[in-house]
């Protein structure tokens, strides 16, 4: 019985809804199809696939083994490449989505060297300025930091490349009008301005999960307005230290209760489980990976 055989047969049913189909993506003939999963159902001695009026769909059963099977033969598809070292070139369309600082500072200052190596590659950023589940109809990649929201889909797969902070910060001159607070609860004397698409935005989150909650004086949809408001002296704000680095080295914005607000929050990629890994993808994803952020 070849197992990977079978794996292979249920995935191309999940993914396309129907043996007919299963069968054209396979280059196979349905007779064939419904015969492996009637083997692959006898095997597990469960029931896989339910045969509707619309379609097929999966049983609860079938989901797991769906998932299981799906990252089985990626890494079986990535060690038959490795043997043989073969080598496939990128090529079309790659895109990504990632909000506006992350393609700033990430992703923009190390794009000509990642084209130089993909000549035959051209890659689409849209910077997205609200979370988004993943959409794979408009994105091959979604980059960056999703500590407070929920990315949500099936096959989703996470690859950590960095680590970033969080930390509050605030203008000279609003601290000089308000006073520099000392500990984690003089915060709560003080304007904070909060992000929208947070599922809390008047908590924030120190180091060793200490929790203040504080009700925004300022609440904005836009990372951008929100550091826009603080230059602007409105109030402290909790953001990435990598958006405002150049701002605080430039002494435009001061970090307040460095020592406790080391909040280390995970950068990733996300992209969705193949049965056949593209190209582009990886190459975007080793590419990143091995660059040090």
């Amino acid at each position: 019985m070849n197992k990977l055989d079978l794996a292979e047969a249920l995935i191309a049913i999940a993914d396309t809804g129907s043996i007919y189909k299963a069968a054209g993506a396979l280059h196979q003939t349905s007779a064939a199809i419904s015969k492996k999963l009637s083997k692959l159902e006898g095997h597990l001695k469960t029931r896989l696939v339910i045969r509707e009026r619309k379609g097929l769909s999966l049983t609860a059963a079938g989901q797991r083994y769906y998932h299981e099977a799906k990252k089985a033969v990626n890494q079986f598809v990535l060690a038959e490449q490795s043997v043989a070292q073969e080598i496939i070139q990128p090529q079309g369309e790659l895109k990504v989505v990632a909000r506006q600082y992350y393609i700033q500072t990430i992703i923009l200052p190390r794009l000509s060297e990642f084209l130089a190596h993909y000549s035959s590659l051209n890659v689409n950023l849209d910077a997205t300025k609200v979370p988004l589940d993943f959409d794979s109809k408009k994105m091959d990649i979604l980059f960056g930091c999703f500590g407070s929201c929920a990315i949500k889909a099936n096959n989703l797969i996470r690859k950590k490349i960095g680590i970033s902070r969080y930390g509050l910060y605030a203008s000279p001159a609003y601290l000089k009008q308000k006073g520099i607070p000392a500990i984690s609860t003089e915060l709560l004397q003080h304007d904070f301005i909060a992000h929208s698409f947070r599922r809390k935005p008047e908590l924030i989150v120190l180091d060793n999960n200490e929790q203040v909650v504080i009700k925004p004086k300022l609440i904005l949809s836009d990372t951008e307005l929100i550091i826009q408001a603080a230059l602007s002296h409105l109030g402290f704000i909790w953001v990435d230290e990598k958006i405002v680095f150049n701002l605080v080295a430039k002494k435009k914005l001061i970090g307040i209760l460095e020592k406790q607000t080391q909040q280390l929050v995970n950068m990733s990629l996300f992209y969705e489980s193949q049965y056949k890994f593209d190209p582009k993808i990886r190459a975007f994803i080793d590419f990143f990976i091995k660059s040090p952020i």
